[in-house]
């Protein structure tokens, strides 16, 4: 019993310390105006400026040619093997 009554006192002081009207809350001002573009930041991804790693070069065809060559005489195969 002892307990129900500190209860229902807690229950009535919250009642009492609650106020009757609740403030209101104001919507925040608009940080641009109707003229002005929102952010202002520039774009991460820049345009102008050229990648720090250059891509690699593309082979030709006398490029691979030649490497099989190479590659065969080293292996010791027959390149006749390989051509129709």
């Amino acid at each position: 019993m002892k307990f129900i009554k500190k209860f229902e006192s807690f229950i009535n002081e919250a009642e009492v310390l609650e106020p009757k009207i609740k403030p209101s809350t104001r919507p925040a001002e608009p940080s641009t105006t109707p003229r002005e573009k929102p952010g202002g930041r520039p774009n991460p991804i820049r345009r102008e400026r050229i990648s720090p790693v250059p891509a690699p070069a593309k082979a030709s065809s006398e490029d691979v040619v030649k490497k099989f060559i190479d590659l065969m005489n080293e292996t010791d195969e027959d390149i006749k093997k390989y051509v129709n």
